[in-house]
């Protein structure tokens, strides 16, 4: 009858630390980034009333008859499992989209140069035993990415833990923009500025549609790599450069394409893109176009429409606006006969006249339309490589960075930028975070220059990371060493994979399930309940037992 009573109490105290590990959970349903604990119990040792008995001649094999003596608490484990992502729009939020941990420090820094080193030899890349030996600083680990800044320019934490990257240069306030290239590109007369994001290699910026009143638009076709952008080319400011830019970065979204473009300068205006039937003749792109039939034509237009590279010669005839729309390749020389035969077909097929024709009397060629597609626009710079066919080949900034030395630093965003060589400190208007925790700013002048990257560590077990409050863990001798992310252009083995991609401008939110705990919570009470039951069971026979001495 005692073993009963010590049974009921067992349960009563693991149920009571299961309550508590939900009543935890639940309270940390909106913690960004909190991982939820689960409770695990195990029998505890039986008594045995009889033994095993094996087989023999006359009898079978017996059982053991064994009393449970309660239960036990087995273990309380981390759930580890990746919470949902939450939009914030905020540039100094960042999630971590895989197994990760974002590595933050407290206290003074270490060395003279204020590093902590990282074995970068192959298989370790860990903290270096001298840094973990004389470190001041105390090396904690978290997935809450909501990043602040002091007055230093320090990033932090929101408990003010500094977090810990790479610095790509040796003075934080002395960067190279062309580290970063700045993918400015010209067509058209605007200038196209890229910043981080996706790789656009082998992509092109061509002219489409330019004709009158053409509406600003854009398109990308992402199997002939074009970013065609159509518009009034035809006089000054027919198209903006805020259109362009509106335009473009429409239709990479469209295109699921995570780039942005800002765009300068002033459309160049093309001249001879439309004439007017006189009579018997137009002129256009330096063709003069005579009409066999005077008069039929009188009140008609001779436009230039799409003139991409690659688009074939067509003609196209709209007789409510009284336009003939000319479509072809004239970023390369497009032949007279070709655009003659396109509009009579266009003509015929409208049925307008007996027998209306153009014919051309010219030089036998139209006149190439220059400055269509994207050149190189940064003092002769080439930030990017251009084939001869006109093609871009846009540089993946992560390819031309690189780590100063391969050590920790606390990392810090800088009021302005000195250019090596210019003599000149510029302003940083805006900045990025790149999925590889790249963090690059946008000069004033457009520029893009990289600050630094954020580190990263994982563990083989973080399940065995011990949980320091304010959304931190620190390793333990069960979590393992943290291995750390190289950072870009690190000398030695490459281990940049694995960790997770940083979202900017995201929180990673809280992995509990509230109908889970609210169903584990409903269990657990009726278990603590039966479990009170068996000591308020118990006490009553042994009452009963007393009372049989009356």
């Amino acid at each position: 009858m005692l073993r009963s009573l010590y049974s009921g109490i067992s349960g009563m105290k693991v149920n009571q630390t299961k309550l508590d590990v939900i009543g935890n959970n639940i309270s940390n349903v909106s913690t960004t980034a909190f991982k939820y604990s689960r409770t695990r119990f195990q029998d505890m040792l039986s008594q045995s009333v009889t033994d095993a008995m094996s087989p023999s001649t006359n009898l079978g094999g017996v059982n053991p008859s064994q009393v449970g003596l309660g239960v036990k608490l087995a273990g309380i484990d981390t759930i580890v499992s990746q919470g949902n992502m939450q939009s914030t729009s905020r540039s100094l939020d960042v999630a971590i989209d895989g197994e990760g941990y974002f590595m933050v420090g407290k206290g003074p820094t270490i060395f003279e140069d204020n590093s902590i080193q990282v074995n970068h030899q192959p298989g370790t890349h860990t903290i270096s035993n001298e840094s973990l030996t004389n470190s001041k600083m105390q090396i904690n680990y978290t997935r809450d990415g909501s990043f602040t800044l002091d007055s230093d320019g320090n990033l932090l934490t929101s408990d003010g833990y500094r977090v810990l990257g790479y610095s790509l240069t040796n003075d934080l306030a002395s960067m190279d923009p062309t580290a970063q290239a700045p993918n400015v590109v010209t067509a058209g007369g605007f200038n196209f500025a890229f910043g981080p994001g996706a790789s656009l290699n082998g992509y092109s910026i061509v002219l489409g549609k330019v004709g009158p009143d053409t509406v600003a638009s854009a398109e990308v076709d992402t199997i002939s790599k074009r970013i065609i952008l159509n518009g009034d080319f035809s006089k000054p400011n027919g198209i903006t450069s805020e259109q362009a830019a509106s335009a473009i970065n429409k239709a990479l979204n469209a295109a699921g394409i995570p780039q942005t473009v800002s765009v300068t300068g002033n459309n160049t205006r093309i001249t001879g893109l439309n004439s007017s039937v006189t009579g018997d003749a137009a002129t256009i792109l330096g063709l003069t176009l005579t009409v066999t039939e005077p008069g039929v034509l009188d009140g008609y237009s001779i436009e230039i429409g799409n003139i991409a590279p690659g688009t074939a010669t067509s003609a196209n005839v709209d007789t409510k606006y009284k336009k003939i729309i000319i479509n072809g390749d004239f970023t390369n020389t497009v032949s007279e006969a070709d655009v003659v035969n396109a509009i009579n077909a266009a003509l015929k097929n409208k049925a307008i006249g007996t027998s209306t024709n153009v014919v051309a009397v010219g030089s036998g060629a139209f006149t190439s339309i220059s400055g269509t597609t994207s050149g190189v626009a940064d003092g002769g710079t080439p930030v990017q490589s251009i084939a001869e066919d006109g093609v871009i080949n846009f540089v993946d900034a992560t390819k031309e960075v690189k780590s100063y030395d391969g050590s920790l630093k606390t990392l810090r965003i800088p009021d302005k930028v000195r250019i090596p060589g210019e003599n000149v400190e510029l302003r940083i208007i805006s900045y990025s975070i790149s999925k590889d925790g790249l963090i690059s700013g946008v000069l004033e002048d457009g520029r893009v220059a990289a600050l630094g990257q954020i580190a990263m560590a994982s563990f083989k077990n973080p399940a065995g990371l011990t949980k320091m409050g304010n959304n931190l863990y620190q390793a333990s001798v069960n979590s393992g060493e943290a291995t750390i992310r190289s950072g870009i252009g690190t000398l030695g083995e490459d281990n940049s994979q694995g960790y997770g991609d940083a979202l900017q401008g995201m929180l990673e939110a809280s992995n509990v399930d509230l109908a889970e705990q609210f169903t584990e919570m409903i269990v657990t009470s009726r278990a603590f309940q039966a479990s009170g039951k068996m000591i308020t069971t118990g006490d009553e026979i042994l009452q009963d037992i007393i009372n049989l001495k009356r």
